[in-house]
């Protein structure tokens, strides 16, 4: 199983902005894989929309925490720890502002950069 958290914030005024790049990511995915609206759950007790997709025979929870960014860390941590899932099986999606907008980055491990979701996250998870 793995998680894939899409970084964002939660009001109007970020809604389709680069700053939402993991929200509009997981939409995306929701739409791809016709995930019906009854499916889509707004866990307020771990802090977070989710869903779950099946790809090649892996179960994915697609999620968007429902703090801002820079409070992501704990409903991270909550969902990780409700569905026993690895941080080694998380993957985070979000805007890099380091990168042009068309280029995509992947990597395992290291620093948030400077990036207050993934620091938060990094500093919830240890």
């Amino acid at each position: 199983m793995f998680v894939v958290i899409g970084l964002g914030n939660p009001t109007y005024e970020y809604e389709d902005t680069r700053h939402n790049f993991g929200y509009l990511l997981i939409d995306e995915l929701i739409s791809r894989y016709k995930v019906p609206k009854k499916d889509i759950i707004t866990d307020s007790q771990i802090g977070v929309v989710r869903t779950e997709v099946n790809l090649e025979n892996n179960r994915l929870i697609l999620a968007k925490p429902l703090t801002y960014m820079n409070n992501s860390g704990l409903a991270v941590k909550n969902l990780l720890k409700k569905f026993d899932v690895s941080p080694d099986n998380l993957i985070v999606a979000y805007d890099d502002l380091d990168l042009a907008l068309e280029q995509t980055r992947i990597k395992k491990g290291g620093s948030g950069g400077g990036h207050l979701g993934v620091d938060s996250i990094i500093e919830n998870l240890g």
